[in-house]
């Protein structure tokens, strides 16, 4: 059974968030997926908080595959607003 969100403490973790945890901190061998840099990841959370203003609990919620969207979307406005043909979310 899971537990009304309003009804967790702050230390708990969301239901299923530490399943994802371990999904991203899998080591490449048998299940999970391989361990996503963390410096790119910060990056990702870096340019949507600053963009979006959203918390670190709401960002680390984010899938891979949405946070990735919201990133390229952000910097698709960001590209077509500023004329400059380098996309702002592209990091090195």
């Amino acid at each position: 059974m899971s537990v009304p969100t309003g009804a967790r403490s702050s230390g708990e973790p969301a239901a299923g968030a530490s399943q994802r945890r371990g999904g991203l901190s899998g080591n490449g061998r048998g299940r999970g997926m391989p361990l996503y840099p963390q410096e790119r990841l910060y990056q990702e959370m870096s340019f949507l908080a600053y963009y979006l203003h959203w918390s670190r609990e709401d960002l680390m919620n984010l899938d891979h595959w949405e946070r990735r969207r919201w990133c390229s979307e952000i910097s698709a406005i960001n590209k077509k607003l500023s004329g400059n043909e380098r996309n702002t979310y592209e990091f090195k």
